[in-house]
């Protein structure tokens, strides 16, 4: 009993070190706080080295605001220092009645056996990578795992989303993984939840893949048990959604524009704070060009991602910061309000893929602009997607341009973009194909997979 106490107790340590590490790594907290730091420092020495000529009623009050930001910064790292350090004394505190209250401990030995035979699966599964499951990866599903085993019970068929397959992994139940960009690089990182969702999408019955960029991922993931698939959508949802006139017309006076575009994708487009993968700066670029032009041009971006405020930066130094409005990233009816009342919607020009910008701009027979890689695109439709496809700011330069003079252009592209959606993208093919799997499944047929 005191070895099964003490172990009871040593878990209980792995969890809360883990919370602890996850704090402190994950987030990069530190690392963002030295270069935030770093950077105001090397305005303070700017604004102090300055020429004589330089208005020192306008560098006062400057520089106060820097000193207040540092300030800011140095306040949230001692923050969070003093959470850490609680934490780590509430263990303390907490050691000597888990080890004595032998009454109120429950050794979860069922748990415990599945970790481990999950740690060596990974160790057969995967023996070429250097980075290895651990306990300490999965102790924080214990006290969650017997509740999602009571709800499995009532269903036929699990389908876990994202990197949602670990569940049913520990849980030990037979499960559909259902990806949408996921395995493009979380299974590959060395993190828990990377090791985590390598092991979870290997030891899926099927998985369903909804990004033509990750199939290559798929193939090293789940070798002949994945299936390209739609993105799960009601294509049809946007098409009762009113107002979205007013707000247009609204727009356009508050934004002093005569085009405008719905910019709702993530912010993520400097190398080295975070995926960047969006090529966001390539549009703004672009706008900022065709301003210059006397284009009237408005923009309406969603406020998320990494790169928000480089993103805003940028747009205050071409100049036209008046002319774009911030919001909140949207819920799906603002969303497909917003994506009515635009002229166009913009998405992504980097990665090439099918996303959910995309086609749910299409279903609401918005025109989008995006890049797409049309040979990667083809391998899962019989048609590309009749987009405005664009890849660099010279590309979209010359298509906006275009358009500007051609206005009905716009509603010809979303008039398409709504006809392709009911013939190639319906949830009619969604939820067949997952079907099949699942027939298959339930009658013992072959995996009916890479497709």
């Amino acid at each position: 009993m005191t070895r099964h106490i003490l172990h009871k107790a040593k878990n209980k340590y792995k969890s809360m070190i883990a919370i602890i590490d996850g704090e402190l790594i994950n987030t990069n907290y530190f690392d963002k706080l030295m270069q935030n730091i770093s950077t105001k420092g090397k305005a303070i020495k700017q604004h102090i080295s300055h020429d004589k000529g330089y208005n020192k009623k306008l560098a006062i009050p400057r520089l106060i605001e820097i000193l207040l930001t540092i300030l800011k910064y140095v306040t949230s790292a001692a923050f969070l220092l003093i959470k850490v350090f609680l934490k780590s004394l509430h263990l303390i505190i907490r050691l000597p009645s888990v080890v004595l209250s032998r009454k109120n401990i429950t050794i979860d030995s069922e748990f415990n056996n599945r970790v481990n035979y999950l740690i060596e699966k990974y160790r057969q599964e995967f023996p070429d990578r250097e980075d290895a499951l651990s306990y300490g990866d999965l102790i924080s599903y214990q006290n969650i795992i017997p509740l999602w085993k009571q709800l499995f019970e009532n269903y036929d068929f699990i389908i876990a989303y994202s990197t949602d397959p670990i569940i049913p992994m520990i849980a030990d139940k037979s499960y559909f993984a259902l990806e949408h960009g996921t395995i493009r690089e979380i299974p590959y990182q060395d993190t828990s939840v990377g090791r985590a969702t390598s092991l979870a999408y290997r030891m899926a019955q099927h998985v369903f893949v909804t990004n033509t960029d990750c199939v290559a991922s798929a193939e090293k993931l789940a070798p002949g048990r994945y299936t390209l698939i739609n993105h799960p959508y009601d294509e049809d949802h946007g098409l009762a959604v009113s107002g979205w006139e007013k707000d247009r017309l609204r727009l356009c006076q508050e934004l002093r524009c005569e085009m405008l575009f719905f910019f709702p994708t993530r912010q993520d487009w400097v190398p080295g704070t975070g995926y960047a993968d969006k090529a966001n700066d390539v549009f703004i670029r672009a706008v900022g060009t065709l301003r210059k032009q006397s284009l009237s041009l408005g923009l309406v971006c969603c406020q998320w991602g990494k790169n928000v405020k480089q993103t805003k930066a940028l747009i205050n130094e071409l100049g036209f910061s008046q002319n774009v409005k911030w919001v909140e990233p949207m819920a799906m009816v603002a969303f497909e309000r917003m994506a009515r009342a635009a002229h166009c919607v913009v998405d992504q020009f980097l990665l090439g893929a099918f996303g959910g910008v995309l086609f749910k701009a299409m279903a609401v027979g918005a025109p989008i602009m995006t890049y797409l890689d049309e040979r990667v695109v083809l391998r899962q439709y019989p048609q590309c997607p009749p987009v405005i496809n664009c890849r660099t700011e010279g590309d979209i330069v010359q298509a906006i341009a275009e358009l500007y003079r051609c206005p009905e252009k716009l509603k010809q592209a979303g008039s398409d973009a709504r006809t392709w959606m009911k013939k190639y993208h319906s949830k009619n093919l969604a939820v067949n194909t997952q079907v099949d799997q699942f027939r298959a499944s339930s009658l013992g047929g072959p995996n009916l997979g890479c497709s």
